[in-house]
């Protein structure tokens, strides 16, 4: 089966390649002729930009969202150039110009406005806007460059056809949306079990890489018992998604216990999941980008059961505290990078590896304890952490890889490590460690002083006996009323303590 050439640029961009043999009903797939298989491409779906050189777009000028052009699947944008179509238009007293998007308006040279046949008034402040292209010579361009709506004094609110009843009669027609409120078409993707192209019939058995993500309407997946492979990525951006179903039929992937998620039956991985995911406590991985852009992910609960956590899993989601249970071992490469919201994330000591990147552009997490057993922190792994002031370093960490804090605005670093880690100079590239604080162990002080990177700390001191990281206690539940006002690292009075690094009385809490 081909590959679909859909790649996505993580960090905060999407560029989106896609190549795809067919389309039907907005789903683009790529067919096997030979094994009579299909697999899903993309949803045509996604809104989003479009580049200016692509066919099939219509452009709202002035739209809710802000991007100019938008995808609309080809055969409804057939249905858009020989069909009567309509369009819900917002304002007191429009003037809509109808263009091919070259500056020149080809359809009826005229200024549509309140008067105009095609113009109804519903009498709320919306006008109904029916156009049928068919004989006119705006038609000709529309295959190679596109539809525009533009004017003055409206916006547009959405735009469907209307499908009639098998007898013809106006009685009971249904409004087929083609773009509504910011977004495209149905807001749920239902995948089919087969399809027919060219009289003959494919079973959908694949969904390639970010075959159903980038649609930002999307709130409905059903999974049919077809699909026996899902590639990485497969939710990506889908911020409004709340409802994954797998048929139960399906002998390779599950959504057990009503999680709304995908979980690969054989391995217990979860592969993909919502923002309404629960997470089942029989899931032992959390899967490379199951979670990857789901910006509607506020918080979840990681069972015990889960024992790694897979590439850029949680990345660019909505994520604002994370507690990572005992039972997890490692923590894959960019696994909480780009989690602009977080604030507070607990790691325990039964994590060993943490992989490049893993935190990087948390930017207002503020502080992090790393784990007791982990022998070298990785490349850029708290990168752009703008506001990380404290990090606890263990005596375990030999080696810490480049510019692992860069850009962090240091306040007091704890390393116990009695032999200085191996790093190289850019450790703390652009981070604030000239008005920071080095703690190290006493034995340890003239070697970090002669030592670059580490020899750039404003201070260097030696760890206090008997409160070696300056944190006075470690309490596991929440402080008690009268223990409240405390102060978090910023000098700012807080009167609810959630988790994370506190201080009190002159003295550092670690609340977990």
């Amino acid at each position: 089966m081909k590959k679909s050439l859909l790649s996505t640029l993580l960090l905060t961009i999407s560029l989106w390649v896609s190549a795809y043999d067919v389309e039907i009903n907005g789903i683009c797939y790529n067919l096997d002729p030979n094994e009579r298989v299909a697999e899903v491409s993309c949803l045509h779906y996604h809104l989003g930009n479009v580049n200016w050189s692509g066919t099939y777009r219509f452009a709202p000028e002035s739209n809710a969202t802000g991007e100019e052009c938008y995808a609309v699947p080809m055969d409804v944008w057939e249905r858009l150039k020989t069909e009567t179509f309509y369009a819900t238009i917002k304002g007191d007293n429009p003037t809509i110009y109808l263009t091919n998007g070259w500056w020149s308006c080809l359809y009826t040279n005229n200024y549509i406005m309140p008067g105009s046949e095609l113009l109804a008034d519903n009498g709320d402040g919306t006008w109904t806007l029916s156009v049928n292209f068919e004989g006119d010579p705006i038609l000709d361009m529309l295959d190679d460059r596109h539809l525009l709506f533009t004017g003055s004094g409206y916006s547009v609110e959405n735009i469907y056809l209307k499908d009639a009843t098998k007898d013809g009669s106006d009685d009971g027609q249904k409004i087929v949306y083609v773009w509504k409120n910011g977004t495209c078409l149905s807001d749920e993707a239902n995948i089919p079990e087969k399809i027919t192209y060219e009289d003959v019939e494919y079973t959908v058995m694949g969904i390639g890489v970010n075959g159903l993500g980038g649609f930002t309407g999307l709130t409905s997946v059903t999974i049919p018992y077809t699909i026996t492979s899902i590639a990485n990525d497969v939710f990506s951006g889908c911020r409004n998604l709340v409802s994954v179903k797998v048929d139960s039929r399906n002998v390779t992937y599950d959504s057990r216990e009503d999680c709304n998620a995908i979980i690969e039956t054989s391995t217990n991985k979860l592969i993909a999941g919502c923002q309404s995911t629960v997470i089942p406590n029989s899931v032992t991985s959390i899967g490379g980008f199951a979670f990857n852009r789901c910006s509607g992910l506020s918080s979840i609960t990681i069972p015990n059961s889960v024992t790694t956590i897979g590439e850029s899993a949680f990345s660019g989601s909505g994520l604002s505290y994370i507690e990572i249970p005992n039972s997890v071992t490692s923590i894959g490469t960019y696994a909480f990078g780009g989690c602009g919201y977080l604030t507070s994330v607990t790691i325990p000591n039964s994590v060993t590896s943490i992989g490049d990147w893993a935190f990087s552009s948390c930017s207002i997490l503020t502080s992090v304890i790393i784990p007791n057993e982990v022998k070298r922190i990785g490349d850029y792994t708290f990168a752009w952490c703008w506001d990380l002031a404290t990090v606890v370093i263990p005596s375990s960490v030999t080696n810490i890889g480049p510019y692992a804090f860069m850009a962090c605005r240091l306040k007091d670093v704890y390393c116990y490590a009695p032999q200085v880690p191996e790093t190289q100079d850019n450790l703390f590239q652009d981070a604030s460690i000239g008005e920071a604080t080095l703690h190290v162990p006493a034995g340890s002080l003239n070697d970090y002083m002669s030592t670059i990177p580490w020899n750039g700390f404003m201070n260097i001191v030696a760890l206090a006996d008997g409160d070696p990281s300056g944190i006075k206690q470690i309490v596991n539940e929440a402080m008690p009323t009268n223990a409240l006002p405390v102060y978090n690292l910023n000098g700012q009075r807080v009167n609810h303590a959630a988790k994370g690094v506190y201080i009190k009385d002159g003295h550092k809490y670690i609340m977990k």
